[in-house]
């Protein structure tokens, strides 16, 4: 069917490797490199099974003991899974011209078949058709390939049908069952092979040999290979799955076996490489959030499930690690799902700079004293009052101060500063009830009318609490150091929690692009890492640089100034935000857009809401729903998302700092979250 010279895009075919009933593999030829193509038969392409091994090969990612995917591609019908070339052929194409190899040579491969193999498991993946044709030679190094028949991991799970290649099989195979351990066996009759040259059960008739592989012990070793290498291989093929060593304890032994005959040094070199490998494969892999049901998972780009979906919640990966949500608390998991810090924080926000800010909530309630019981009881009791109708905090406190009196309005204060994370400050009065903002009563409803005061803090990857949780709130490390509030003074503090600078300051906002504005007095100004004043106090207002830029107010105009202090804008719109990707939020009769840092306006002002520029994206939004726009003006995913009732886009300020992270941005749908990437595919499955 194919034939030498035939052309497929820029791919020349220049060799056959190999062929079975599925097809051929190919050798190509294009003006860069070569590449191994597998050509399914046309009228014999099962789709199905064609785009699981496709989706198994693409997940199991970068190791340097499995062969890489390249791609796969359509060519008039004619598909193609073209991957890397391994010039010196299959370990069956090395079995049958040499007949055996030597110990340490045998022990070697197996070796790279094992680490191989740990990546898939790790990745979620058993093998099942594990053999000598399916492992190809890069010089001495062995390549794991041909994942047609491969599944994702499910404990003992059952297949319908027995397939694989019958002498590489376990005996629990012939019952329907695969796993770990079945892989395993696989790995015991290759190694008994390339140390003998023959199969362990030398049985040719099918039905015979089947027997024998649930029957009969295996041919015995000759007696002048290692003791050692002679219990491994009878472990491997123990008849009980149970009793089949782990992988990593088979790795131990076998490497061991070559610290003591050939060198440790050398070994360690080795493993040092494959480590660093898999810590690539970690940081490269990319996962996104994958909703069923109610659960949360991760999948790939092509929406297969990496880790089953368990969680209440799940966030984007920063920094190999993802905020999960189990039984109402928040951990962190890595991309090989591994619960690096079990879920048991009331709060917690992603890593950055390998710090997360954590927190956990405390009763106040039980520390007001006797005297002030009426107050404590009224709290308690004031579930009625939301029933009635009152939907925002100041109808609450009208209420309670109507039916409990004046001696409410101190608790009526704290409990404001609680709920919203504001500290008790002494030199802020709140004498007033008017001073107290229309907030909406549903974050009552979530703390269930009991006061909590939050204590922060923030930990490491692997969970340690590195500065304590003890602040009323704190800010996300930013170059080296975080911000963080107690009893309403901001302190700067580094990763040991130690104070920066022996100055406190009454406001201050994160270092971003080495300053940070601070509030002195009753002006506003920027300091470096040393706490100097790189522009000094004198503005009556403004927010962090971004993009080389900070918005200032002065005298009731704003502006933005360079990192000199020289202005360079002068706001004339009646809104605007923080400069993102060179280009301005706006607002401008009520509407909407952005201009240059020249003050043009270039994309008009027709939204209702923007918001900021990240990853080349802007979230926009018209009347009852949002989407997405790029820096040209031009809809990238299409104004079809509601609005309204999402907890993220409320107030205004939550919808100005909503964007894409790490290609990826959540959206929420009748009540139902998911995430989308910047094609605007959607991630879930109800």
């Amino acid at each position: 069917m194919f034939h030498e010279g035939q052309q497929f895009g820029e791919y020349t075919l220049v060799e056959k490797l190999g062929r079975g009933g599925f097809g051929e593999v190919w050798l190509a030829d294009t003006e860069e490199d070569w590449f191994a193509i597998k050509l399914p038969h046309k009228d014999q392409v099962d789709w199905k099974s064609i785009t699981q091994e496709i989706g198994l090969w693409t997940l199991c990612g970068k190791h340097p003991n499995v062969m890489p995917l390249v791609g796969a591609r359509n060519f008039n019908g004619q598909i193609a899974i073209i991957s890397e070339y391994a010039p010196d052929g299959s370990l069956e194409d090395l079995l049958r011209k040499k007949g055996k190899l030597s110990t340490e040579e045998a022990v070697e491969i197996t070796i790279g078949i094992l680490e191989g193999l740990q990546h898939l498991h790790e990745s979620g993946i058993i093998h099942r058709d594990l053999k000598p044709a399916n492992i190809l030679l890069d010089s001495k190094t062995p390549r794991l390939t041909d994942f047609g028949i491969s599944r994702i991991i499910s404990a003992d799970s059952l297949s319908e049908t027995v397939s694989g290649t019958f002498a590489y099989m376990a005996p629990e195979c012939f019952d329907g069952k695969r796993n770990i351990q079945t892989d395993i066996w696989s790995v015991g009759v290759i190694l008994y092979r390339m140390l003998t040259g023959n199969l362990p059960f030398p049985r040719k008739e099918q039905t015979a040999l089947v027997g024998s592989i649930i029957m009969s012990e295996p041919e015995s070793l000759p007696f002048e290979i290692s003791s050692v290498i002679r219990k491994i291989v009878s472990d491997l093929l123990s008849k009980n799955p149970d009793k089949r060593p782990s992988l990593s304890s088979i790795c131990f032994d076998l490497e061991k076996y070559i610290d003591d005959t050939v060198g440790f040094l050398s070994r360690i070199q080795q493993r040092a490489e494959i480590l660093q490998a898999r810590e690539e494969i970690t940081q490269t892999r990319v996962l996104i959030p994958y909703r069923k049901g109610d659960k949360w998972g991760f999948c790939d780009a092509s929406k297969n499930i990496v880790i089953e979906p368990k969680y209440e919640n799940a966030e984007v990966f920063v920094e190999s690690l993802a905020r999960v949500e189990l039984n109402g608390k928040y951990g962190f998991i890595d991309k090989i799902g591994n619960e690096i810090v079990y879920p048991k924080y009331d709060f917690a926000d992603s890593f950055k700079e390998n710090l997360a800010k954590v927190g956990k909530t405390e009763s106040i309630l039980d520390k007001v004293s006797n005297d002030e019981q009426i107050i404590k009881n009224g709290i308690e009791s004031a579930s009625h009052w939301i029933e009635s109708g009152f939907r925002t905090f100041k109808e609450f406190a009208n209420k309670m101060l109507e039916d409990l009196g004046e001696d409410i309005i101190p608790y009526l204060k704290q409990l404001y500063r609680t709920i919203y994370y504001y500290p008790d400050n002494d030199n802020s009065e709140m004498d007033n009830l008017s001073e107290i903002e229309e907030i909406e009563l549903e974050w009552l409803e979530e703390i269930d009318f009991e006061v909590y005061r939050v204590r922060w803090g923030f930990i490491n990857t692997t969970g340690d609490e590195i500065v304590s949780l003890i602040y009323d709130h704190v800010k996300s490390f930013s170059e080296g150091v975080a911000l963080v509030i107690k009893d309403s003074k901001y302190i700067f503090i580094d990763k040991n929690g130690d104070r920066v600078f022996g100055k406190d300051f009454s406001y201050a906002d994160s270092f971003n692009e080495g300053l940070a504005i601070v509030e002195d007095g009753d002006k506003f100004g920027f300091i470096d890492k040393k706490g100097n004043y790189v522009i000094k106090p004198i503005f009556d207002g403004g927010t962090s640089f971004n993009d080389g830029f900070a918005q200032v107010t002065l005298n009731k105009k704003s502006f933005f100034i360079n990192r000199k202090g020289e202005k360079i804008l002068e706001v004339n719109f009646e809104y605007s935000d923080i400069i993102s990707e060179n280009l301005l939020a706006i607002n401008q009769d009520g509407k909407s857009g952005f201009a240059d840092l020249e003050g043009k306006i270039v994309i008009p002002c027709i939204y209702d809401e923007v918001g900021k520029f990240n990853e080349g994206l802007a979230l926009v939004a018209y009347e009852e729903n949002y989407g997405f726009i790029d820096s040209l003006g031009k809809i990238r995913i299409p104004l079809k998302y509601p609005r309204y009732g999402q907890r993220f886009l409320f107030p205004f300020m939550e919808f100005s700092n909503s964007y894409f992270r790490n290609g990826l941005f959540l959206v929420e749908v009748d009540k139902k979250s998911f995430y989308i990437d910047k094609s605007g595919t959607e991630y879930f499955e109800d």
